[in-house]
């Protein structure tokens, strides 16, 4: 079980969806963890009633309302599940108390910050307490992987680092992902039609997400990934067995 962590007060739902579909392209079991303040997955992906956490998108597995570990554990039991059933587990954490919560250690963490003034200032405090926080420490991080999606505004790249008084190094393994005024028209289609448009992604979006997924699994192909990512769900895959098998007769 591999656990990938992201961390920001930045809408991280649509990437914490790519990457899991990325995953799930190469037959690993995905579960999305929502640690959101505002339950942004419950209220934008799923269709859960208040009573429910679990919930699956597209072979994705999203557990909503998660305090801690010991939560999950509890909320995965009550639906004949465990953590350890899962190749991967992608924790969205955007508030302090989900940083200063007891996890395992992740395999990779993730930073995802963009241009939006609020989120670079909510952001300041969140970094200070996880550099603060044991597992920076314990886990000897001397550096945080930055995924930055940039917006028609442009800023210094210098500077979030220097609302951080520059207490903390960004590796150089951090990208910059250009701006695309597709995300919002692709978000939408995610959250209502219930369809992940993997596809329509910019080519270094989607190159971002493959690499991600070689790194979490090293005995994967990048060539593979990429290939079986963008043919999962294709255009004839989501369409309904009636239409499918009209298509098939007009063939």
């Amino acid at each position: 079980m591999k656990i990938v962590q992201l961390i920001g007060t930045r809408d991280k739902s649509d990437f914490a969806l790519y990457l899991a579909h990325a995953l799930t392209a190469v037959k690993k079991r995905v579960l999305v963890l929502d640690t959101t303040t505002n339950e942004i997955y419950r209220h934008g992906y799923t269709r859960l009633t208040q009573d429910k956490y679990i919930y699956e998108l597209q072979q994705i597995d999203i557990l909503c309302g998660v305090k801690d570990w010991a939560d999950v554990e509890a909320k995965l039991l009550q639906v004949d599940e465990k953590p350890d059933d899962y190749d991967c587990i992608i924790l969205d954490t955007d508030n302090i108390q989900s940083i200063l919560a007891d996890w395992p250690k992740p395999a990779s963490t993730l930073y995802l910050s963009d241009s939006e003034r609020m989120n670079i200032i909510r952001d300041v405090p969140l970094l200070h307490r996880f550099l603060d926080n044991r597992f920076f420490e314990e886990y000897n991080l001397t550096e945080l992987r930055q995924v930055h999606f940039e917006s028609s505004y442009k800023l210094p790249s210098d500077y979030v680092l220097l609302l951080m008084n520059n207490r903390i190094e960004f590796s150089e393994e951090s990208v910059i992902i250009d701006f695309d005024d597709l995300a919002p028209l692709l978000k939408g289609k995610m959250q209502h039609d219930q369809v992940i448009p993997y596809r329509r992604l910019s080519k270094e979006y989607k190159e971002l997400l493959n690499g991600i997924t070689c790194e979490l699994f090293e005995d994967l192909d990048l060539r593979y990934v990429g290939k079986a990512a963008k043919t999962k769900n294709s255009w004839f895959s989501l369409r309904s067995k009636k239409e499918k098998e009209e298509i098939i007769g007009n063939l």
